[in-house]
Parts: structure tokens; sequence; C-alpha cells
């Protein structure tokens, strides 16, 4: 390892008072042979920082104590990461003028270096070696965050592989100071001097970034961040930020449905996340050869055996490489090709559960006879519903009713109608996309029932009053009621009422004569379930109005009849 320079040392100079350790002098030994008896120097190793806004890091000061009998001295060291501790570098100093070594490389947070001196006779012969170890440790100062890379655009908006941008968090203490590393994936880190990062934007919070330039087009790299504070406090190293010119893993699902023969099966692959820059997808299936196929197609079948187990694997590509593999095992057995399944009550329509499904969009095959010669039943699904926990344990079973819905489209459903009120529901269902599958289920509860009945009166004596009657939903589960009042043109609300279980009636005050109102109520059960909603449009004061408001609807579907 060469010494460092005069220019190298010079900003060390500075801070030569705070190492604590130095080698002692004393009269220069006579010259001796036979290194063998030579003992070992006394090694000290210590951090020395060039801590000055143009140039902040830190380097090794290596001191020793003299030998009787040396005649010059030697040292190597092993940096950090380094496998070994590399060759003999020769001290060339008389004996009695022991100054410190100051080891050239300045040192990286977090790792651990290690330095051998040994003193070496008149014939040449060396004794044995002082070793000493010292491990640079990371202070409290954090580290860089949200670490990015992406490559560079070109004028015409063409990825320019050799360039790209480094953008990171760093703490305003740094004061702009950071180090940045880069390895090509599968090599050795390669250290980067202290620099004073730009920020992107001059707003409080914005990130620094480096450029980074002369990149391999074909190779993939990783980055690393590290922050100084002015103090010479090392943050520790970043997450590591990669980047790959070839694109990412993609994502896929897979569906297993009946194919030729007594067991024959298809197994269907589609890429559900293209990836950008990719321009084919390659499939590999048990150790069958892979298949390539062309952007932007996106299913692929492939010819399987029923009860089988295989691993498929799946990457994207570009002329610059594939991704990594996205593997995955799959037993080959009828599958339901449900991506969804779920079943929500009507908002508008008391006792009703509306259920959905969708179809992958996959290896969707002609319902007759396909180029491979089989052939496939039109897709129907088989619907059950029942109260949950209403029933035989296992459901549905032989005696189930089913309903019967027939979909070619991706879009399915079915609506169930004149339900119980605010009950749990389950619903079962069964496709026979590639022949029967299992059942998919689903759970939801209906709406409370509303109030039944909803009719508006006037006070003869009172022309300022409404009279609000009804009569309980069907179901009489409630709780108590909500009634609210409003203007019909404008919205503003008159007042609102919350009667009990037992109330059939509720009167509003502050009406004026002549202006359209409208009441709406919702009767509320156990744990604030609410009904849906029940509207009465009524001009205040005028017989026969009720419910004949131009922006009138009762969703509710019951009465609005004047007393």
């Amino acid at each position: 390892m060469s010494m460092m320079t005069k220019r190298t040392i010079r900003p060390l100079l500075l801070v030569l008072p705070l190492l604590a350790v130095l080698a002692y002098g004393s009269s220069a030994p006579a010259a001796a042979q036979g290194g063998e008896t030579l003992a070992a120097p006394t090694v000290a190793l210590t951090a020395a920082t060039a801590c000055n806004p143009e140039n902040p890091r830190t380097y090794l000061v290596a001191s020793y104590t003299a030998v009787a009998g040396a005649d010059s001295y030697q040292y190597r060291v092993k940096w950090g990461r380094s496998g070994s501790l590399g060759r003999w570098n020769k001290l060339s100093r008389q004996p009695g003028q022991h100054w410190p070594v100051y080891l050239s490389r300045y040192v990286e947070p977090g790792e651990a270096y290690v330095v051998q001196i040994r003193a070496v006779a008149e014939d040449g012969s060396s004794g044995a070696a002082g070793v000493k170890r010292y491990s640079y440790s990371i202070g409290e100062f954090p580290s860089a965050t949200a670490v990015t890379v992406s490559y560079a655009t070109d004028d015409e908006g063409q990825t320019d592989y050799s360039r790209a941008r480094l953008t990171w968090q760093g703490d305003a203490r740094s004061g702009g100071w950071f180090a940045v590393q880069q390895r090509a994936i599968g090599k050795k880190w390669q250290s980067g001097p202290w620099l004073r990062a730009s920020t992107i934007g001059d707003a409080a919070g914005s990130p620094y970034y480096r450029d980074v330039t002369e990149l391999d087009a074909g190779r993939g790299y990783e980055f690393r961040v590290t922050g100084h504070t002015p103090q010479c406090e090392a943050s520790p190293w970043s997450e590591v930020a990669t980047l790959w010119p070839a694109p990412d893993p993609p994502t896929f699902e897979a569906t297993v449905g009946r194919g030729n023969g007594k067991n024959g099966a298809m197994l269907g692959v589609w890429i559900t996340d293209p990836q950008e820059g990719a321009d084919h997808h390659t499939f590999r299936v048990g150790d069958a050869d892979p298949v390539k196929m062309a952007a932007p197609k996106m299913q692929h079948r492939f010819p399987a055996q029923m009860g089988s187990e295989i691993e498929l694997c799946v990457t994207a590509g570009n002329e610059r490489g594939e991704s990594a593999e996205e593997c995955r095992q799959i037993v080959i057995r009828p599958d339901s090709p449900f991506s969804d399944l779920y079943m929500e009550p009507s908002d508008q329509i008391p006792g009703s559960l509306d259920v959905y499904w969708k179809l992958k969009p996959v290896v969707n095959p002609t319902w007759f006879a396909d180029d491979e010669g089989s052939t496939h039943s039109p897709p129907s699904y088989r619907v059950a519903l029942r109260r949950v926990g209403v029933g035989p344990d296992r459901w549905p079973n032989e005696d189930t009713t089913f309903r019967t819905v027939y979909r070619e489209g991706q879009e399915n459903g079915v609506d169930f109608d004149g339900l119980e009120g605010n009950r749990d529901y389950e619903v079962a269902v069964q496709s026979n996309y590639y022949g029967e599958t299992t059942f998919r289920y689903a759970q939801a509860t209906t709406h409370m029932y509303p109030p039944r009945n909803l009719a508006v009166g006037f006070d003869d004596e009172d022309g300022g009053r409404a009279l609000v009657t009804w009569n309980p939903p069907t179901g009489g589960e409630q709780t108590g009621y909500t009634a609210v009042l409003r203007e019909t043109y404008g919205g503003k609300r008159v007042g609102i009422k919350r009667p009990g279980r037992e109330a059939v009636s509720a009167a509003f005050d502050g009406l004026k004569p002549g202006r359209w109102y409208h009441v709406t109520m919702r009767a509320v059960g156990l744990g604030n379930v609410r009904s849906t909603t029940t509207v009465c449009y009524f001009q205040h004061g005028v017989a026969g109005s009720q419910n004949h408001a131009g922006a009138n609807t009762n969703v509710s579907g019951s009465s609005c009849a004047a007393n």
C-alpha cells in the first residue's frame, strides 16, 4: 500500500493534535541479523478526520513502537470488506524515527479494518507482526432515506441506459455532504468521494440528487448513500436502490380447466401487470422448453395432466435481458375462474341482496369445437342462497335449490329479492366454465325494511304544524326511528325527530303554508343498523298535494297519502 502524498497529508495536519496515540522515539538500535528473533512492535490504530467544508472524510493513522535490532519496518492493511491483507509495504525510515503511518484510503461507516506492522532485520528477514483492528462505528446521525434511481431520457424521450439519476432525502444537518457507492450487480462496491450534493428544487425538503454516467447498458447496478455532518459524524448506509435495464418480474394468474381425454386438463396463464419496457414474456412449465410470447399478447394455454403438480415460471424481457423469474407451484385440478365474488345489500330495495362475480380474463375457449378438437359447454353458474347458520353443515348438498344463471360475458351477477330484513345471508356459486368447479362463498346482511304507509297531515288549529304518521316496518325489529324534515327547494333542514320503538307519529312545527317540504324516514335497529329510506313530499296546507313535487321520488315504494 503506497504512502499518502504530501497533498493528501496536508489537511490531516490540522487534526494531528487530536491523535492520542503516537509512536514514541528511541535511539537507533544496532543493525541485527536473524529476523526470527525480532519482537513484534506494539501497534496503535486511530481514525483521523479531515473535518472541513471542502473535504469531510476520515482516514486511518497507525503508529508503532521500536523493536531492538530492527533495520526497517513493513506494514499491510485489510480494508473493510477486502478478503485479504494485501502485500507488505516498506516503511523506509531509519530506526528511531517512528512517525505515524498515514494510510491513504478513507474509511467507510460500519466497516472493520486490520493493520499489521513488523520489524525487518538487516539481512531482510522479518520478525513477528504486531496486529491492530479498528471498527469505524457509525453515530446516531440518520441515514439517507427514500433512495430511488431511474434511467435518464434523451431529447426525444427515449431511455438512455448509459445515464441515470439517483435521488434521496437527507437530514439537513449533513450540510449537503454525502458519499455514494455503486456496483454492478454481482461485483464489489466502488467507493466514491464525499461530495456536496445538489437539491432538485429550492423548497424545504427537496431531495438531493446525483447524476450517474458511463453505465453499461447491459448491466444492472446497485447504489447506496451515506451522510456526513460538519462534525464528521457519519450516518449508516441507506437502503440499496437497484437499477436494472431489463423489466421487473411480471405478475400473473392461472386457471385450470378440463381439456381433452379422461385426465386431460388445460392450464391457462395470463399476465395481470404488464411491465414497462417488456416486449415479450417467457413461460416455463415444469421441465418443458420455455415458450416465448411477444407483447402485447398477455395469455397462453398449456396442456396438462389432471392431478399433477407443476412449477410455472414467467419472466418479462426485452433486448437488454430477462427479468428474474416469478414462479408458482400449481396443482392441476378444476379451479373456480372467479377473480372476485361478493354480495351486498341493495341501497334502494329493502330485503334485497345483489351478488356479483367476475371471470378471470384467461383462456376464453370457444363454446363449441376449437382448433384442438375439444368441446366446452356454454358457461353457466349454479347459485344458492340461505340464512347464515340455518340448515345442514354440508351446504350446498343434493337437497339444495339452485338458481341457474347463464352468462357469456365477463361481468356476472344475480339478485335476490323478498328476503327478511336485517338478516345475515350467505351465497354459494359454482361454475362449469371448465367443468364443475368448487363452490365460492360470500356473506352479507340485508337492510331493515323502512316504516310503512308514511303519510303527512295538517293541523287545522295550527297552520304551521305537520303531523307525520307511519306503520312499523315489516319484521318489527326496530328500536326507534329517525325522521328528517327539509325544504324541498334549497334543501334546508327544518327539523329532526327520533321517536322510540312504539311510536307511530311525530309532529313538526314552524312550517309555512304553501311551501314544499319532504320528510324522510328510517327505522333504526340494534347496533344502529339503519333501514332503507322512505320519502314523502307535500305542499304544506294543501290537501292532495302529497307526493306530487317535481323532484318527487318515493324510494321505498310505500304510499304517501293525506289524512
